[in-house]
């Protein structure tokens, strides 16, 4: 189902957001 594979996609998405915001200045 496209259904599930887009929440697969999402839960990936968010858990590696922390690493993309890391790898950003934070000021």
């Amino acid at each position: 189902m496209e259904n599930e594979n887009a929440t697969f996609i999402i839960a990936n998405a968010l858990q590696l957001l922390p690493s993309w915001l890391s790898s950003f200045p934070t000021s």
